[in-house]
């Protein structure tokens, strides 16, 4: 199987569609599986035209970004605070239920999280994003794994964070953590087995300053693809550079994919019975 991996597209459907394209990715190909490594909604126009679009491929892996989190986050609050509104959050909702942000602004709409439209998208979310997809030779996450605290009694000796080793057993509050650390300075905390991690969420260009020099924003800033010993960061800044990256690998063995929200709600209900 080839899979295909992109991340942080932000609703910008035609570089991640332009993109895919010039990579060869076919939907009717049965080799050919698209993983989306978290944040496929917010900042862009083109939610819903993204949405239907990997809605309807055959074989695909959606892994839960912390962009899905503040989206249902502001569902579940009922209002939309400023960040929401800063990170396109609300537009994305809006989009969804055919409400013009000049009008709900203006106070001509009422907030929509209680709709039909809502709902299913949520349901959507919960049903299909995944926490991680392991294979043979990488994990890919949004950002990193769960990490774990180490506390030492001395007094000479400073706590600090570890990779879990134990991170496929994560809970969603730690997994929710995780989807937020910029995975270049993660490395600090050391991958815990022979396994790179593919990652979104922090730009690549940030990869490229701390290891070249460039520019980290701006002219001469370098949104490719950064691939280290240990990481591949894959996050091209999509609203910012007009590019979308895409990873390639090719695997034989089936992905192990980490669980969804809703089969998180499944279990807590069948232990309660």
């Amino acid at each position: 199987m080839k899979y295909f991996v992109v991340s942080d597209v932000h609703s910008f459907y035609q570089p991640f569609k332009t993109a895919l394209d010039a990579a060869g990715f076919n939907p009717q190909n049965k080799g050919h599986t698209l993983v989306v490594a978290g944040d496929l909604f917010d900042r862009g126009s083109d939610a819903i035209e993204l949405y239907k679009y990997v809605g309807s491929l055959p074989r695909r892996i959606l892994i839960r970004g912390n962009h899905e989190d503040l989206l249902e986050e502001m569902v579940k609050r009922g209002e939309p605070w400023d960040m929401d509104e800063h990170n396109g959050t609300l537009r994305t909702l809006l989009d969804f239920n055919g409400i013009d942000v000049c009008d709900y602004l203006l106070g001509e709409a009422e907030f929509p999280s209680k709709t039909e439209k809502t709902r299913r998208l949520i349901a959507w979310i919960d049903e299909n994003f995944v926490d991680y997809a392991e294979f043979s030779q990488c994990v890919v996450v949004h950002s990193w794994l769960p990490q774990k605290y180490i506390v030492h009694k001395e007094l000479d000796r400073p706590n600090y964070y570890i990779t879990d080793p134990n991170w496929r057993k994560a809970g969603e509050k730690r997994w929710k953590e995780s989807r937020w650390g910029n995975p270049f300075e993660c490395l600090r905390m050391k991958v815990p087995e022979k396994k790179k991690i593919i990652a979104g969420h922090w730009h690549s260009s940030y990869a490229w300053h701390v290891i070249d020099g460039t520019p980290e924003f701006g002219e001469g800033a370098n949104y490719d693809i950064w691939e280290g010993s240990k990481l591949i960061m894959i996050d091209a800044c999509t609203a910012i550079s007009g590019k979308c990256n895409v990873f390639i690998f090719e695997d034989e063995q089936p992905a192990t994919l980490g669980m969804t929200i809703e089969q998180r709600k499944q279990k807590s209900r069948r232990k309660k019975i």
